[in-house]
C-alpha cells in the first residue's frame, strides 16, 4: 500500500516537471509583407498577412500607429505597387552617393533597401507613393 502511494506521488511530481513550457509565440501575429519607414519622423507603413488569412495595413508614427483590415485584392494591389516602386527606386533611378545617411528604409519579403537622403529623385518617388497611401487611413 505504501509503495503504491509513493509511486503515485512520484508520477504526479514527474508529470508536473515534464509540462510543456509556456509559448510566447502569438499565432494571431502574421508576417510582414512590405514595410517602409521615414527615419526623420518615424512615419511608417506595414502590410501584414495574418495566419487567419486576413490582411492589415498599419500606418502612422510608431507611437500612434493605426491598424486597418483590408481585403485580399487591396493587399495584393498594394504589394504590386510597392514592388514596382521599390524596383524603380533600386534599379532605374541614379545610384546613391557613398556614405550617405538613409532617409527611408524599404523592406519587401525580407529584402531591405536604405534610400539616401541626398537622392532627391528617389525620395520624391517614395514620398509620392507614401502620400498616395493616405487613402487607407
Amino acid at each position: 500500500m505504501f509503495l503504491s502511494i509513493l509511486m503515485l506521488v512520484s508520477l504526479s511530481a514527474n508529470a508536473q516537471l515534464n509540462e510543456a513550457p509556456e509559448s510566447n509565440h502569438d499565432l494571431r501575429r502574421g508576417k510582414t509583407i512590405v514595410s517602409m519607414q521615414r527615419l526623420k519622423d518615424k512615419e511608417s507603413l506595414r502590410l501584414e498577412a495574418m495566419n487567419s488569412g486576413d490582411f492589415y495595413i498599419a500606418m502612422g508614427a510608431s507611437s500612434s500607429e493605426e491598424m486597418k483590415k483590408i481585403s485580399r485584392p487591396e493587399a495584393e494591389g498594394l504589394e504590386q505597387k510597392f514592388a514596382s516602386m521599390m524596383f524603380k527606386v533600386q534599379y532605374e533611378l541614379p545610384q546613391d552617393p557613398e556614405n550617405c545617411e538613409p532617409s527611408w528604409v524599404l523592406v519587401m519579403h525580407g529584402e531591405k533597401l536604405n534610400v539616401c537622403e541626398k537622392s532627391d529623385q528617389k525620395n520624391q518617388e517614395i514620398d509620392q507613393f507614401f502620400a498616395g497611401l493616405k487613402s487607407f487611413k
